[in-house]
């Protein structure tokens, strides 16, 4: 099992490289108004069995005896050509959300997509025009951490959502220091596009 660094900002430790449904069936069961629909969830944690899960972690002290260390995020990521990826999954405790959790999941993926030589990482989740209310901090999350709307598309075939347009989102490339990318809040688009993200070397 891989683990990362926390950022120096986040107190988070994120591992990878060892498929673990059972902590991704209590993070779903906690998020209702997300993943309500049971269906869902079972085909969630059933892909969690065998897609690459990245697990986000307290990293300050050891749990007291007795108690066992509980991940607190999970993502999990599904590669369907060598140069694109998908974060299938992004799933945050609630009572950690709005702190850096989601972030800290989604830069070790990154980091790794990079280093296999992906180039382009999408997102797909509720689009604009449904107005729930969680899925709009969903997409200023995603927005956040430089994911561009690129279309939105009614009846997504697979979709885990049924009856609800799509926002698909994809990181666009950033040029950073050194030919590292860092991640930016895009310019506005209209409702409705798909999002992309360029992962960048």
């Amino acid at each position: 099992m891989r683990r990362d660094p926390p950022s120096a900002n986040l107190p988070w430790l994120v591992t990878s490289g060892q498929q673990d449904p059972q902590p991704v069936d209590r993070l779903l069961r906690s998020l209702p108004e997300w993943f309500g629909i049971e269906s869902s969830n079972i085909g969630y944690v059933e892909a969690a069995a065998r897609l690459p899960t990245y697990l986000a972690w307290p990293a300050g002290d050891l749990p007291a005896p007795g108690q066992k260390r509980q991940a607190v995020g999970v993502l999990l990521a599904a590669r369907h050509f060598p140069a694109a990826a998908e974060i299938y999954l992004l799933a945050v405790d609630p009572a950690t959300h709005r702190r850096g959790v989601g972030r800290a999941l989604v830069e070790a993926l990154e980091r790794d997509l990079v280093a296999d030589g992906v180039r382009i990482m999408e997102v797909k989740t509720l689009g604009p025009s449904d107005p729930d209310g969680g899925y709009r901090r969903t997409r200023l999350f995603y927005q956040g951490m430089g994911f561009e709307p690129v279309d939105e598309i009614a009846g997504l075939a697979g979709s885990t959502v049924p009856d609800h347009d799509q926002g698909v989102g994809v990181m666009p490339e950033k040029p950073g220091a050194g030919g590292a990318r860092s991640p930016r809040v895009p310019r506005p688009r209209s409702a409705g596009r798909r999002s992309r993200r360029r992962t960048s070397r």
